[in-house]
Formats: structure tokens, C-alpha cells, sequence
């Protein structure tokens, strides 16, 4: 169900359906390599919410593709210059505003349940300082957020493991196909240093763009860029420091990971399918979970 498509006397049936459980995509507007939209996160979210929604009966919240923080390229003047355009950069001080404005809206429709749904990296530690202001404010709803990536079965190595052991659901990829799957996953195995595996407009996030907007992939840029890291701040990673700007000194193209090449569309319909068996179980988890609210309140169960 998506909460704009509905007449305002639908909301009492949609409740009872939902079980009160209303799921908020995040993402970002933030460059993806050279390859991918500006929006692929905010994309992404909003796909599997939409498509595992339609398996398992939960509330999807229209929240728009600004809300994610990228406070730190705020410095990047004249962007466009520098191949850095279409990036937006909002206060996290008003992001956390807006969030908390949204909940309590969501909660006072009647949706008790709220998951925010992150495909943003750079969302994470927003989130956990949310979730803490949200305790701090003791409201009377549930507030959790889960994020799309998870690695069992978002790493190459693991997808490929997976798609193999249950290949007759996956009739559709070509024998290049799977090919291009066991390359790319025996080249995140052995990759000299693991974070070059990826973690940024690399396989997996092409693949999920390719699973729900295909029209949207630049297939021939996809090695316009180096997306291995140069290093330049594993110094301060190494030494226990948390910087600003350490993550675009190491990845300054805004990709992590090597080129996404033999992608495709089959290839993005198996991830979809994957990324939305998770998130069913999930809905299917929340809406039968009576006592989740409490449990986030530090209240005893009933």
C-alpha cells in the first residue's frame, strides 16, 4: 500500500491491514559513480518497500529522495565543475527535525510500527542518533530502522552461493549471466584489500538499479572511473580516528568497488528477488510482533 495512492476513508482499513506497520525508504541524493542516477539509493528503497509491500500488506510512507544526510560535501563549491553536480546537503540538525515531524504524523494516522528503510550508508549514524532522540522523547510508537544491504546475501560471493544452491528459481540467467556472477565473486574473494570488494555504486547497487529502473544504467560508462581506493586516509581508519572527509580522500570518484561489468537485467531481477524475500520476512515479523512498542519504550511485556 502506498500511503498517497489512498482516500482519506481508506486509512481505518489500511491500519487493520498493516497491523499498524508503516515503512519510510531513505536514501540520498548523492553522485553513484559514473554509471548510476543521483537517486539510486532513494531508488532502491523505495523499489523493494514497494515490491516486498505488495507480498507482505504493510504502509509505504512517500518520503522524498532529499532526506539523507551529505552534510560533508556542504564544502564542495561549484560542484558541477568538479564532477561532483547533483548532490543536496541538508543541516542533519533539520534532517533529524524532519524526521521526527514525519514519525510523530505517521504515528498519529494510526501506524504504531515505523521502519525506516536506509539504502544510504551515510544515513547510519543519523539514524542511531535518531533512534536515541526518539527515546529521549518518549513517544508512544515504535521507531526502528533496518538497512537493504545485508551482507548474506548482498555480496557477490554470497549471492553467487545462493543463486547456484536454488538455481532452478533463478531459470532466467543466461549462462553469461552466471559467468559474470562467478567472476565478480571470485574477485571480491581474493581482492588484495576487502573494502575493494565494494560497498559503493558497485555491483550490487548496479544490479539493483538494473533490477527496477534498467534505463537508468550508463553500461558503458561503468569503468569511466577508478573506484579502488588510493589510501590516502587508511591512516586515520588504522588508528581508531572517525573524520569527515576520510571516506572521498580513499574513494574521491564516489564508486568503491572495481567496475560492475556483465551486469544485467536478469542479473538485477535476482537480486530483487533476494532483497525482497528479506524484507518480507521482516513486515511479516513486525506485523506479528504485538509487543515491539513496548519493548522500544523499555517497557515490560505484557
Amino acid at each position: 500500500m502506498n500511503w498517497e495512492y489512498l482516500r482519506a476513508d481508506e486509512f481505518g482499513k489500511a491500519i487493520e491491514v498493516s497491523k499498524g506497520v508503516c515503512v519510510l525508504p531513505l536514501g540520498c541524493l548523492e553522485k553513484h559513480g559514473p554509471h548510476l542516477p543521483v537517486g539510486c539509493d532513494s531508488l532502491k528503497a523505495k523499489g523493494l518497500a514497494e515490491e516486498a509491500a505488495a507480498l507482505e500488506e504493510v504502509m509505504v510512507f512517500p518520503s522524498g529522495m532529499w532526506l539523507g544526510e551529505e552534510c560533508v560535501n556542504k564544502s564542495v563549491q561549484n560542484p558541477w565543475e568538479k564532477n561532483m553536480g547533483g548532490y543536496v546537503c541538508i543541516n542533519p540538525k533539520v534532517l533529524v527535525a524532519v524526521l521526527e515531524e514525519l514519525c510523530d504524523e505517521i504515528a498519529r494516522n494510526g501506524f504504531k510500527k515505523i521502519l525506516i528503510l536506509n539504502s544510504h550508508g551515510g544515513n547510519t549514524r543519523m539514524l542511531n542518533y535518531f533512534m536515541r532522540t526518539q527515546a529521549f522523547r518518549q513517544v508512544d510508537y515504535a521507531t526502528m530502522w533496518a538497512p537493504i544491504r545485508d551482507p548474506s546475501i548482498y555480496l557477490p560471493k554470497n549471492m553467487y552461493r545462493i543463486v547456484m544452491e536454488r538455481i532452478d528459481e533463478f531459470y532466467y540467467l543466461t549462462p553469461e549471466d552466471l559467468e559474470a556472477m562467478r567472476i565478480v565473486a571470485e574477485r571480491g574473494s581474493n581482492a588484495e584489500h576487502p573494502e575493494d570488494q565494494g560497498g559503493h555504486a558497485d555491483w550490487t547497487e548496479t544490479c539493483l538499479v538494473y533490477g527496477y529502473y534498467p534505463e537508468l544504467v550508463c553500461d558503458e560508462r561503468m569503468d569511466a572511473e577508478s573506484g579502488i581506493s588510493t589510501h590516502r586516509g587508511d591512516y586515520l581508519i588504522d588508528n581508531g580516528i572517525t573524520a569527515t572527509h576520510h571516506w572521498y580522500c580513499n574513494y574521491p570518484n564516489a564508486i568503491q568497488g572495481y567496475p560492475s561489468t556483465g551486469c544485467s537485467k536478469n542479473i538485477g531481477k535476482a537480486m530483487r528477488k533476494l532483497c525482497v524475500e528479506r524484507l518480507v520476512k521482516i513486515f511479516k515479523l513486525l506485523k506479528e510482533d504485538e509487543d515491539c512498542i513496548r519493548m522500544v519504550q523499555g517497557l515490560p511485556k505484557l
